[in-house]
């Protein structure tokens, strides 16, 4: 059985929608997705959705058979009650999609959360992806430390010259050398981990 979890975060818009894999999402993405979606999980208490499909949420969540199975009740997001409920199904393949959880964002606290049920679905056997690298990393810490170091060293020192540029210039071409310097940041964020 193969699963596609389908958040809301950047990454979401490069979904393939022919996928026949089941697809699961969060209540609040009904408005985006609607009947594309074969599962919501509304895990909120003030999310209610109108949606002739399964909707799973507090009340119908197997909490007591899932602490049994996986011998914790650490659930800070609905993406990690949605793969332990995966696990619980038996799916064999997990993709998630649109579930970026990127550093200094609201979703922040969760992104351990999130990658602890990545480790116990890969402990379970189970093939998952993430299409934003979530729970991947380029290098092997400790035997690659030398790639690392000097990778960084490159890219912070054009992080500091796209911030020189964009000091010295204006209108668009200050514009273009501030995404350049943030994306460049977003990239070393990344590598560090």
């Amino acid at each position: 059985m193969k699963l596609d979890i389908i958040g809301t975060g950047l990454t979401a818009i490069n979904y393939d929608w022919s996928s026949t894999n089941d697809k699961w999402s969060v209540g609040s993405a009904y408005g985006a997705y609607g009947d594309r979606v074969n599962t919501y999980f509304c895990m909120h208490l003030d999310q209610c959705i109108d949606f002739k499909g399964e909707v799973i949420n507090l009340g119908n969540f197997p909490i007591s058979q899932i602490k049994e199975m996986f011998k914790t009740d650490t659930f800070n997001n609905s993406i990690s009650y949605m793969i332990a409920y995966a696990l619980l199904r038996g799916y064999k393949e997990i993709n998630l999609h649109g579930i970026d959880i990127e550093k200094k964002s609201e979703y922040e606290f969760e992104r351990p959360n999130v990658l602890l049920w990545i480790g116990i679905a890969r402990g379970f056997g189970v093939d998952i992806k993430s299409s934003s690298y979530l729970g991947q990393s380029p290098f092997n810490y400790g035997y690659d430390r030398d790639k690392i170091d000097f990778l960084v060293n490159v890219l912070e020192e054009r992080e500091k010259a796209y911030r020189r540029h964009a000091e010295i210039k204006s209108g668009d071409e200050k514009n273009q050398w501030i995404g350049a310097m943030y994306a460049t940041q977003k990239i070393i964020e990344f590598i560090k981990g």
